[in-house]
């Protein structure tokens, strides 16, 4: 399967845009992993631990860690000296990291996180994907509690607020079907990583007359969403736009770091699933940024969206991820 490529493949500088990936899998050591990657691009492996590493390529630096502060900054050792326990005299430390180190890649998922690779150099990630289920690297759906994700982070094509009302817009009016055609599995649906957005919020925003400054805009979705957890995150790119703007709300702080992207992390990490290819999820966001670019056919669309709900109590976002594949498929 092909990547798509979405209508904008330049930024508001005129460059090529770029997409960063994070991909979530269990069942393989970081060793493991590096080796992966050093395999496919070469390079060369710089702080390496039993939880992180850096593995720095002609594409870029690629980092391969166990996606938990909780293990990586040792915030367990708090406890332990509660406890009355001094890790570093006792031993104990050393085998409590032994046990996390046994819980990472399982419980705690290990993640890679590619550079900001070039829009017509996304091949690159599939053969990660590929490379990873041959050495039977776990993914989402291979056991109840594994809520393992993967994370698209696609440059904007502009920062001006017509072009993010628009994609957000998009996202929304799509959400439906995106979700149903993800298979999101129990496991992802009760963690709290892609909650919905608030019905009210997507209300607001889809109304026509909705025309914000970008300051606004930027303020009115913190002031719904004071979260990372939904499953098309802005906080980053805000952060990126107005650092002073977003630190002044109480959000989650150390978990925000500026890029200016958009931050898709609803798909599953499927790689133990030999059918499956990076590109399928891709492609679906692809027609969130061609429905973006489309204000007429949005408008349209938003119209029926607020027609499917209107005494539809049952069974409205399966009936409304039905008509938009008639949408789609038009």
């Amino acid at each position: 399967m092909k990547f798509q490529m979405p209508p904008q493949l330049f930024n508001h500088d005129g460059e090529k845009r770029r997409v960063g990936f994070e991909l979530e899998f269990g069942g393989l050591s970081i060793p493991e992993t590096v080796e992966i990657i050093s395999s496919l691009f070469g390079g060369t492996v710089k702080d390496s631990s039993m939880y992180a590493a850096t593995v720095t390529t002609s594409l870029g630096d690629f980092q391969v860690e166990a996606d938990s502060s909780f293990l990586k900054k040792k915030k367990y050792e708090k406890y332990l000296r509660a406890l009355g326990l001094d890790p570093a005299v006792s031993g104990l430390g050393h085998n409590i990291e032994d046990i996390l180190g046994k819980l990472a890649g399982t419980l705690i998922p290990f993640e890679i996180v590619s550079p900001p690779l070039q829009i017509d150099q996304l091949e690159s990630v599939d053969k990660i994907r590929a490379e990873l289920f041959k050495r039977s690297a776990r993914g989402t759906k291979s056991a109840i509690f594994m809520a393992f994700g993967m994370q698209f982070n696609p440059e904007v094509p502009s920062k001006d607020v017509r072009t993010l009302l628009n994609h957000l817009r998009a996202f929304f009016v799509l959400f439906d079907w995106l979700y149903e055609e993800s298979e999101i599995p129990v496991s992802r649906r009760v963690a709290s990583f892609i909650q919905d957005f608030p019905e009210d919020y997507v209300s607001f925003v889809l109304n026509p007359a909705y025309s914000p400054t970008l300051d606004r805009f930027m303020r009115d979705y913190i002031e719904f969403n004071m979260t990372r957890n939904r499953p098309l995150d802005l906080l980053p790119l805000f952060d990126e736009l107005d650092h002073e703007l977003v630190f002044s709300y109480p959000i989650e702080r150390e978990l925000v770091k500026p890029r200016p992207t958009f931050h898709y992390r609803l798909p599953n990490s499927m790689v133990d699933d030999p059918e499956w290819q990076i590109a399928e999820d891709w492609n679906k966001w692809v027609e969130v940024e061609r429905l973006a670019n489309d204000e007429e056919r949005l408008a349209r669309m938003t119209k029926d969206y607020f027609s499917n709900r209107e005494g539809n109590l049952l069974f409205v976002r399966s009936k409304w991820a039905a008509k938009t594949r008639d949408w789609l498929s038009v």
